[in-house]
């Protein structure tokens, strides 16, 4: 009985170190709110197109995208818990979206089509962040 009790306390530092702050939340919310608007003019689409589950190319290269530039941006802020707040966000699993930040990271310095493209719309980012964070 011991050994569950203690787990279970264990278990609950755990679960309030996790826990995001509200300010935190509207950070993140803002952050993903302004990538997917911005990618969705890019690539001529609806914000809530990036977040449905198909896999046509015009929708899931941009998602990819999306999940590589919101992790960029989060990482530093959420430490760990970016993959699953992002994951939430799109409704995928971690893995999933750590697929695609490992997709668009090894494709975006690639003399490809799809590398020139990922530069181009990451370089748009920069630019963008600019005066977002003003």
């Amino acid at each position: 009985m011991e050994l569950l009790e203690m787990r279970l306390t264990e278990f609950e530092k755990i679960k309030k170190t996790r826990g995001l702050s509200s300010e935190q939340r509207d950070q993140f919310n803002k952050t993903a709110d302004f990538v997917c608007r911005n990618l969705a003019d890019y690539f001529e689409l609806e914000p809530e197109d990036l977040k449905k589950k198909t896999k046509k190319r015009e929708i899931l290269f941009p998602r990819q995208i999306a999940h590589y530039q919101l992790a960029e941006e989060n990482k530093k802020i959420f430490k760990k818990e970016y993959w699953s707040l992002i994951a939430r966000l799109f409704g995928m699993k971690v893995s999933t979206v750590i697929h695609s930040y490992s997709m668009i990271d090894g494709w975006k310095n690639l003399p490809t089509p799809e590398g020139r493209e990922i530069r181009e719309v990451l370089g748009l980012f920069k630019n963008h962040w600019i005066s977002y964070r003003k």
